[in-house]
């Protein structure tokens, strides 16, 4: 029976079966490990969505008056610079006045 140290683990093995067990342990949590990576990724790229439509509705309600932009800029959590700049691309991206 020896001790054998893997990435942080330690175990008594009995040789070979028990390395073979180990193994399979830390591919499983490597493989656990990207795929809580990618959840993340997906959780970053939805808040990022959830951000950008919060800016567009914003933006909508400014072009008809509804809010100023500097209440508009705050809901969003810009600065008015940041935030007119966003109101500049939507429009231009859409083909519509931003005044």
């Amino acid at each position: 029976n020896g001790v054998h140290i893997k990435n942080k683990i330690v175990v008594r093995s009995n040789g070979k079966v028990a390395d073979e067990k180990i193994n399979k342990l830390l591919e499983a949590a490597k493989e656990i490990e990207k795929i809580l990576e990618e959840s993340n990724k997906i959780r970053e790229e939805n808040a990022q969505k959830i951000d950008d439509a919060i800016i567009e509705t914003n933006i909508r309600y400014v072009l008809k008056g509804k809010i100023s932009i500097e209440e508009a800029a705050e809901d969003c959590g810009l600065t008015v610079e940041d935030f007119s700049k966003k109101k500049e691309e939507y429009c231009e991206n859409r083909g519509i006045s931003s005044k």
